[in-house]
């Protein structure tokens, strides 16, 4: 089926005339090194240098923590009038109290409220 995609198939392989380059004997590639034979190499051999030991290096020294300046540092500051609460005590308290009746009295919070029945409803079945 797949022959004529491919071409005919050869009855016999064909065979190379040309003789086969010489050189080393086809081994299995690897070469045996005798460890303990001495070594004439470019890099000096590590194990024989001694470490040189050196002193540790001196603690860092802290440094002085320098006083950081404010930009409104030496600026006189006062609160109004109007919001100082020693003289308006009452009234900004009143005025608070008022506030917060009214936004809660405006939120339904009966629409924010679970009452997690289908956890209750899952762990009494089991």
């Amino acid at each position: 089926m797949f022959s004529s995609l491919f071409g005919k198939r050869r009855s016999s392989p064909v065979k190379d005339e040309t003789p086969p380059i010489p050189g080393p004997r086809s081994d299995d590639g690897f070469v045996v090194v005798d460890p303990s034979s001495p070594r004439n190499s470019v890099y000096p051999n590590i194990s024989d240098v001694r470490q040189i030991k050196r002193p540790a290096p001196p603690a860092p020294v802290p440094k002085a923590n320098d006083q950081t300046f404010h930009y409104l540092q030496g600026v006189p500051f006062m609160l109004s009038r109007e919001l100082q609460m020693s003289k308006n005590k009452d009234a900004f308290a009143t005025e608070i109290g008022d506030l917060l009746a009214f936004l809660t009295s405006k939120i339904n919070m009966s629409s924010y409220e679970y009452d997690f029945s289908v956890e209750k409803s899952v762990l009494k079945e089991c």
